[in-house]
C-alpha cells in the first residue's frame, strides 16, 4: 500500500486486515517477524510496479510468503484505465460485472496463493 487514500479505497471494497504502507522498505521489513504471508498491492503504473517487484523479493528473502496474486489479476482488468489503487473503488463501481468473480472470493474470504 502506497497512501492513506489507497487504504481508504480497500476498505470501502470490504478488505479488513492489517495495511501496510509501503512508503519505508525496512520498517515492512522489522514488522514482518510473525507475518507468514504478505498480499502486495501497489499502484498500477510502472513506478508501482517496480515497487511490488521489489516488495515481493525482499519479502520472499525475509521468508514472508508474498502474494501478487490480486495485483496481476486487477492490473490485468483495469489495464491503463486505473493507474493507482486510490481509483479501483470507483473503477469497479462502474465496472461491476468484470468484477462480480473477483468481489466474490472477497466476500468469501478465500484468499488465493500466488
Amino acid at each position: 500500500m502506497e497512501g492513506r487514500r489507497d487504504a481508504d479505497c480497500l476498505r470501502k471494497l470490504g478488505i479488513r486486515g492489517a495495511i501496510v504502507y509501503a512508503r519505508d522498505l525496512s520498517t515492512i521489513l522489522r514488522g514482518l517477524k510473525e507475518v507468514e504471508e504478505a498480499i502486495i498491492l501497489t499502484d498500477f503504473d510502472e513506478e508501482g510496479a517496480e515497487l511490488a517487484r521489489k516488495l515481493k523479493w525482499m519479502l520472499e528473502r525475509a521468508g514472508v510468503r508474498a502474494n501478487d496474486w490480486y495485483w496481476r489479476e486487477l492490473r490485468a482488468l483495469v489495464g491503463r484505465s486505473v493507474k493507482g489503487v486510490e481509483d479501483l473503488y470507483g473503477y469497479i463501481e462502474r465496472n461491476a460485472p468484470k468484477f462480480k468473480a473477483l468481489y466474490g472470493l472477497l466476500e468469501a474470504g478465500s484468499w488465493p496463493r500466488s
